[in-house]
């Protein structure tokens, strides 16, 4: 398939509905899944797993369906229970074995202090992960320029052409987007979630400006090629019957994601869930410091 008419079938695809989620409609963060006791019979996928084939973390194929699983260096025992749902389990029968990548759907996550120390430890991971992303799709950051001290005017630029550097006696880099404030996240829990912290998945979130649409539909191929991400939710606020009024005639395409790495794993953060903002770079010029108060108060008006 030609490359654009691929870009074209996946942004088809995208465009067809607001938002698309591998865990219903309802999007949490989670705690790490434990086991403490086998259940039901061993799948054949354990008794095809070569312990020595070397196979990397997150590249175990479970032969009974033909998908790729992101698990540890070892097979998971795999079994069904009544109803048919798939049971993970440690290779080793071992008790209260963390699974690399997996979560637990009974133990949502509920202080907003370990939600923000999640945030805090997963920010830089996730800002390197949108800059190789830039490089890749002609992405560009908000850059602002200092000049004896002072604060110019910001501007949009490409990765690959500035990161941090000096041009003309000024001094400039990336404002990346900061975590979300707690009086910002505690009026969203209370208003919108009554109360359920677990369901605030945009604490930890970067953006990516795009020239044009084409740019923006490569970086969300390569999202959904990169082994390290977990698309768990896009919202397409570019489709075509998409609602204006219902942003404040804001749009873009936000994703939620799970970064899950080894380094993510150790520090336990590979459950939570964060916000990857694909917009335009006509958006992104409206959006000052005075027109995003101005869409804070319309999301208070409405109860968001």
């Amino acid at each position: 398939m030609p490359k654009n008419q691929e870009s074209m079938s996946l942004w088809d695809a995208i465009s067809s509905e607001e938002e698309r989620s591998s865990a219903g409609s309802g999007l949490h963060n989670l705690e790490v899944a434990t086991v403490s006791e086998p259940v039901g019979p061993l799948s054949r996928a354990v008794a095809s797993f070569d312990p020595g084939s070397g196979q990397r973390r997150g590249s175990f194929v479970d032969n009974s369906s033909g998908r790729k699983r992101r698990y540890g260096k070892q097979a998971p025992m795999m079994s069904s229970d009544d109803d048919g749902r798939e049971i993970v389990m440690g290779p080793s029968y071992l008790r209260f074995l963390s699974l690399w990548g997996a979560v637990d759907p009974a133990r949502p996550v509920k202080s907003m202090d370990h939600l923000f120390l999640q945030a805090g430890l997963l920010s830089k991971i996730l800002r390197g992960h949108v800059v190789k992303l830039a490089s890749l799709s002609n992405g560009m950051f908000k850059f602002q320029w200092f000049r004896n001290g002072f604060e110019e005017e910001a501007t949009f630029e490409s990765w690959k052409e500035v990161g941090v550097t000096h041009k003309d006696g000024r001094i400039g880099g990336v404002r990346w987007t900061a975590i979300k404030s707690i009086g910002r996240a505690t009026e969203k829990v209370v208003r919108s979630y009554g109360g359920d912290v677990s369901r605030l998945v945009d604490v930890c979130r970067e953006s990516i400006v795009f020239e044009n649409v084409s740019d923006l539909t490569r970086c969300l191929q390569l999202i959904c090629e990169d082994p390290d991400l977990e698309v768990l939710r896009v919202k397409n606020r570019l489709r075509r019957d998409f609602d204006p009024w219902s942003s404040c005639g804001y749009r873009n395409v936000s994703l939620n994601v799970r970064v899950i790495t080894d380094i993510t794993t150790k520090f336990g953060v590979d459950t939570h869930v964060c916000e990857v903002q694909l917009l335009l770079r006509s958006f992104a010029l409206q959006k000052t410091a005075k027109s995003h108060k101005r869409y804070v108060q319309f999301r208070d008006f409405r109860g968001e």
